[in-house]
């Protein structure tokens, strides 16, 4: 089976039912995966409802934030969800950003890419429902078992935008998930990962390539590259945003003076600022069945469709992602 699937964002803020009912009309128009979010949401819960309301999609999280929760209390809250979906559940963990878990949150930092490989080591071990005793640099654990939530087939993906996390991704994970990246950033991604598989002494071929590809679909082209460009602006944000689009076109688009605009008036402010050949590379506004045969060629394994709002609505874009899966 050819797999694609959808991830809803909790930007829309719908009510939970909404994302549930979705899940299920993913479900029925065919999506193999459907993912939750967590921009100050819980992804878990929303999750669980996605559970209830479908059998036979997978459901994950793309991504829950590791520096929210203790590693033992994602894996049973996780393997709780494994259980109750049949095994349909698929644990995506990210490091988030500093500007939520420090400066909002006041969450100690600490380093992301260990801390990522120890919370994974915990997660599969407490997974396992074997009394757990890890020492790592960042995590202690001394004797914890768990009572529920059990899940020794539990696949765990990382979120990785970022060489280093790519590797270890490919070192330690059963998949990665890449965000925000065009076919060409996609391929060298993935190759970093299986090299970096290979080098960890596994099959290059097990860690599964989810890629998260942003929509603004709608039945107004102009609209739809406006939006495009105003995730762009959000993104360029991003301390690594020039690493992030190095193998994309930028055309005429000044990264640094799109940052600038962004961070003192907002993303929308900046949106003129972004070159519609740099938009057209990193989100998709129309022909979505080429744009995610390009990703496939990449080799990624699970292209996901990500609707974004066009002109504030966010039900219209999710709408018109599930009925582009008619022609993938």
């Amino acid at each position: 089976m050819t797999e694609i699937g959808l991830s809803l964002s909790a930007r829309a803020a719908l009510p939970p039912a909404e994302y549930a009912r979705f899940a299920r009309l993913a479900e029925e128009a065919g999506f193999t995966a459907v993912f939750a979010t967590e921009t100050s949401s819980d992804a878990l819960p929303l999750a669980q409802a996605m559970v209830h309301q479908t059998s036979s999609i997978a459901v994950g999280t793309a991504i829950t934030n590791i520096y929210w929760r203790h590693p033992a209390l994602m894996a049973v809250g996780a393997g709780t969800l494994w259980q109750l979906s049949g095994g349909r559940f698929r644990l995506g963990l990210g490091t988030a950003n500093p500007g939520l878990n420090h400066d909002q949150l006041g969450l100690p930092p600490s380093p992301p890419l260990a801390t990522m490989r120890e919370y994974v080591e915990v997660v599969r071990a407490v997974a396992t429902g074997n009394p757990v005793n890890y020492q790592g640099n960042v995590y202690r654990v001394n004797g914890f078992t768990a009572a529920l939530g059990a899940a020794p087939g539990l696949p765990v993906y990382v979120a990785a935008m970022l060489p280093r996390m790519l590797e270890v991704a490919g070192a330690v994970a059963d998949g990665v998930i890449l965000n925000f990246v065009g076919p060409a950033t996609a391929a060298q991604s993935v190759t970093r990962v299986r090299e970096a598989a290979r080098r960890a002494g596994r099959d290059p071929s097990s860690v599964k390539v989810v890629c998260i590809l942003p929509c603004a679909l709608s039945d107004d082209p102009a609209a739809s590259a406006a939006a495009a460009r105003g995730v762009v602006a959000g993104y360029a944000r991003h301390p690594a945003a020039g690493k992030l689009f190095a193998a994309s076109p930028l055309g005429n688009t000044d990264l640094a003076e799109v940052a600038r605009v962004a961070g003192e008036k907002g993303p929308a402010a900046a949106a003129d600022l972004v070159d519609d050949v740099l938009a057209n590379d990193l989100v998709i506004t129309g022909k979505v069945a080429d744009r995610v045969q390009r990703y496939r060629e990449a080799g990624v394994d699970l292209p996901v469709l990500f609707p974004v709002a066009v002109r504030g609505d966010w039900v219209g874009s999710i709408e018109a992602a599930l009925a582009a899966q008619a022609s993938l």
